[in-house]
């Protein structure tokens, strides 16, 4: 290089070295590019080296400066461990005891959603029908699933507030299919908390912007993405129960919405997510225990 030029920035990208030099010539200052052994270097003559070090060192200030600075409602990571075992164990447990008819009772026909017992009263099967199973893979396909939404949305929400949301998109989702069947309708498995999970990740994701873009059609993506996941996913199978995947998901739809409204309110404490998480797990077990006795 010549003696009379002096390196003033390097970089393994020629862009970046082209951006700077454009600074520099609309300060009136020459300069140009080099390939080096590492990449590329802006050179200037000697005798401007220091206004140009100026010039530079200026431009990434007002860079910093004006750079997108993170929003208010950025996702701030939340806990999500508990919540996720919590759901596990619910459901291997579940399986478990039914299969083995514990307490010498059929906790499929004790449990399971039976809308005609629903209307005389047996509310408790609109929660006990989530944690039962058909087969094997009928129960590793919803913990699946069910895990791997609940993650996400246990990272806005926290394990608690998540879990409960999911359970409340489950119990509506179930109470609005069997009103929409009648009083012969059956079913089982937890695929209504799993698409009403779904339902809450979608909608709290697009009401906070978090991938918010310029056009409308990316803004809504969250929203596409659940619908198209819903129609590939839960509209198909012989014993496929169509209505409760889509409630489900409406249900959740919603709950996200209301979380997203009142997401400045949500709590992050550890204790009070806690709360949420217990209260969550008494009511299957409560709603487990009404169903047994009440057949005793």
């Amino acid at each position: 290089m010549d003696d009379s030029l002096s390196i003033v920035f390097t970089h393994r990208l020629n862009q970046a070295c082209r951006e700077r030099q454009l600074v520099l010539e609309s300060r009136g200052i020459s300069s140009q590019i080099i390939a080096t052994e590492y990449g590329f270097a802006l050179v200037v003559d000697s005798r401007d080296q220091n206004q140009a070090q100026i010039e530079l060192m200026s431009y990434v200030d007002e860079n910093i400066i004006n750079a997108p600075q993170p929003t208010a409602n950025e996702p701030v990571p939340l806990d999500f461990l508990p919540a996720l075992l919590g759901y596990a164990w619910v459901l291997i447990t579940v399986s478990i005891v039914a299969g083995f008819s514990l307490f010498a009772a059929d906790w499929y026909v004790q449990g399971r959603i039976d809308a005609g017992q629903i209307y005389n009263g047996q509310w408790w099967r609109l929660v006990t029908a989530l944690s039962l199973h058909a087969n094997g893979q009928h129960l590793l396909s919803n913990m699946g699933f069910g895990l791997f939404f609940l993650y996400y949305i246990s990272r806005y929400l926290g394990y608690g507030l998540a879990s409960m949301a999911m359970l409340v998109s489950g119990i509506c989702g179930n109470a609005i299919n069997v009103y929409m069947h009648g009083s012969t309708h059956y079913s089982i498995g937890a695929s209504t908390a799993v698409f009403g999970i779904l339902g809450v990740l979608c909608a709290y994701v697009w009401k906070q912007r978090y991938f918010s873009q310029a056009t409308w059609s990316k803004r809504l993506g969250p929203i596409f993405g659940g619908i198209v996941l819903l129609a590939f996913t839960g509209t198909s199978g012989e014993n496929t129960d169509i209505g409760a995947h889509l409630w489900g998901f409406v249900s959740g739809l919603i709950i996200g919405w209301v979380c997203a409204q009142f997401n400045e309110t949500i709590p992050r404490h550890k204790k009070v997510q806690s709360v949420y998480a217990i209260t969550t797990l008494g009511l299957v077990v409560s709603c487990w225990l009404i169903a047994i006795l009440s057949e005793s």
